[in-house]
């Protein structure tokens, strides 16, 4: 008997273009963002650690960011920490060296509620309790593995779903979570 094969079911793709800050202020408020964020994910790892629950953690992080960055923390949390414990390591002394921001979807707000893009030309950041971050945008070839933005000298990687966002010191380094 031969067994059914299954079609595979594609539900987003990811589009590689450059990310272009509009001035000098909204490329220092990304990079003050992606510091709290991996300030704030340093923080959950830690307490995931150390066995406090999903609430805890999430209320937490949410004194610092907003619920859409606190969720995607813990999630990144959880599957880090899980990570190192698989591979016999001490989760209490991971260290997480690269900038980057990450946001997943919501399917209540239609999309990402963090990192939007508004049209063809245009991404929006939202800083948390601040404002949204406008950039523009300038798309090339379409890939399916990741978004490669570049910001000036700096590179960004980003899956578009949840959407992530990390500096490099090289273009031909990628992103990693060390």
């Amino acid at each position: 008997m031969a067994r059914e094969v299954r079609e595979p079911k594609i539900t987003h793709v990811t589009i590689t273009g450059r990310v272009v800050p509009m001035d000098n202020e909204s490329y220092m408020e990304l990079l003050l963002l992606a510091h709290r964020f991996r300030k704030s994910l340093v923080k959950a790892v830690k307490m995931y650690a150390k066995g406090l629950d999903r609430n805890t953690i999430v209320k937490e992080i949410t004194k610092e960011l907003n619920l859409g960055y606190a969720d995607t923390i813990y999630k990144l949390a959880k599957l880090i920490v899980e990570g190192v414990r698989h591979n016999n390591s001490n989760p209490l002394k991971i260290r997480i060296r690269k900038l980057f921001i990450a946001s997943r979807g919501f399917t209540s707000n239609k999309g990402n509620r963090n990192i939007r893009l508004s049209s063809s030309n245009e991404l929006q950041v939202n800083v948390p309790w601040r404002r949204w971050i406008k950039f523009k945008v300038v798309f090339g070839r379409v890939q399916a593995s990741s978004l490669l933005l570049n910001i000036s000298d700096r590179f960004y990687d980003s899956p578009s779903s949840p959407f992530l966002i990390c500096p490099h010191a090289s273009s031909g380094e990628r992103s990693s979570l060390r």
